[in-house]
């Protein structure tokens, strides 16, 4: 599978706020990979996450994913265009299949994840920064994959492989 990743930066709270703390990567599984700033451990977590995924779910088709790590104005922007509410969230997912120049389909994917809102919610979830944030990335891997939280049955599935992942990863359960 053709896998194509790139990761930007659009909110300057990721570069100056998001310090990696030895202690907390200490036990995951990237423990040996110097992760001196978030767009190098974004990029990781990323490529171990979509190659975890071929390995369970058959993607014969490349995938060109687009990870945004950005800040509130842009997100509220995005939230009010594609949802409908004038408010931040902390991650939104977008995909779409295309032909290829080969004629083959090839997954396309833009995961844009929001600083504040992690934030705010990690003394409320009991987690780190960097657990919240690991376990957003894969989120919305997750859906832009095609997993989905719209029923019960599918919910539970993809739960358990979000709940897999970071175990793998290092973290423990999240839900």
């Amino acid at each position: 599978m053709l896998k194509e990743i790139s990761v930007y930066i659009t909110c300057c709270r990721w570069r100056k706020e998001v310090a990696f703390q030895s202690e907390e990567l200490r036990d995951l599984q990237f423990s040996d990979v110097k992760f001196d700033n978030v767009k190098k451990y974004t990029y990781a977590i990323t490529e171990f996450t979509l190659e975890y995924l071929s390995n369970i779910k058959r993607h014969n088709n490349g995938i060109r994913l687009e990870v945004i790590l950005c800040g509130t104005r842009k997100m509220i922007a995005l939230n009010k265009a594609y949802r409908g509410l004038n408010k931040s969230t902390n991650v939104l997912s977008f995909s779409q299949i295309i032909k290829n120049s080969e004629n083959n389909d090839e997954l396309i994917g833009d995961l844009y994840i929001c600083h504040k809102p992690i934030v705010d919610e990690i003394s409320e979830l009991n987690v780190t920064f960097l657990h919240r944030f690991t376990q957003l990335i894969v989120h919305g891997i997750l859906h832009i994959t095609g997993y989905d939280h719209d029923n019960k049955s599918s919910a539970d599935e993809m739960e358990l492989i979000e709940d897999m992942l970071m175990n793998k990863i290092g973290f423990s359960k999240f839900y």
